[in-house]
């Protein structure tokens, strides 16, 4: 009972309080396994590269201790469709026609990265392959694309016709050989090529570990273009620009 403005009754004041009544979390069992994909969806799974991982790791760390003997299906990390779709083979095999394109075109363009994070793009006239899983270029006057290639090993290489306007892109990791068998072999894959600078030139072979392969093709083919009316028209093109 109020009996003036701020004071209550000694009655009131003596009033036991209703107890409030504690919350308990459930446990795991008792939550059943078919709610945790969607809690990890939001707070990310600690055994993949999506979503914040230390969210996701305590979470499943405190499930455990609320339940110390949770379903062994329940305590499994839970796979992220993200991180199936972005993880790939370490290595990839090169198909017949990338091997072509490669072969044919001598020319690939590597695309490095500074120590300070910017990019660097440089033409290679010595682009070819080594094997179905490798691509190499010489060292001839690349001391830019080297020196990235020692602090970052990743490397991106284009090699696209510009006839056909088509070609493909390489991802992988760059190791640079200043002697050694992987340098010998890449000495002779060269010079089976074709490739005639001097061996005194020739400071480091290069060779890339192809993780990724992907093709290259020109938008035109997507307005319905045929490749033969593109090529005529590209070979017009250079036709007028060396006559």
């Amino acid at each position: 009972m109020v009996t003036s403005f701020g004071a209550t009754s000694a009655a009131a004041r003596r009033r036991p309080e209703t107890p409030t009544r504690s919350r308990r979390w459930p446990s795991v069992a008792a939550s059943g396994s078919r709610k945790l994909p969607a809690i990890n969806r939001h707070l990310g799974d600690a055994s993949s590269d999506s979503g914040p991982r230390v969210m996701g790791r305590v979470f499943r760390d405190t499930l455990a201790v609320l339940d110390p003997q949770p379903e062994p299906s329940i305590c499994r990390p839970i796979e992220s469709r993200r991180a199936r779709l972005l993880w790939k083979s370490s290595q990839v095999r090169l198909t017949e026609d990338m091997m072509r394109v490669v072969l044919e075109q001598r020319l690939g363009f590597v695309a490095t990265v500074t120590r300070d994070g910017r990019p660097n793009l440089s033409p290679k006239g010595t682009t070819t392959v080594l094997d179905d899983e490798h691509l190499l270029f010489a060292d001839i006057a690349s001391p830019g694309t080297v020196t990235n290639l020692t602090s970052s090993p990743f490397v991106e290489v284009n090699v696209v016709d510009p006839i056909r306007r088509k070609g493909y892109r390489f991802k992988g990791r760059g190791e640079v050989h200043r002697g050694g068998e992987r340098f010998e072999q890449g000495l002779d894959v060269l010079a089976q090529r074709g490739y005639t600078t001097p061996r005194e030139r020739i400071r480091a072979i290069v060779v890339i570990d192809v993780e990724e392969a992907a093709p290259l093709v020109s938008p035109v083919y997507a307005e319905g273009a045929q490749e033969e009316a593109v090529a005529a028209s590209w070979l017009e093109h250079h036709r007028k620009l060396n006559s």
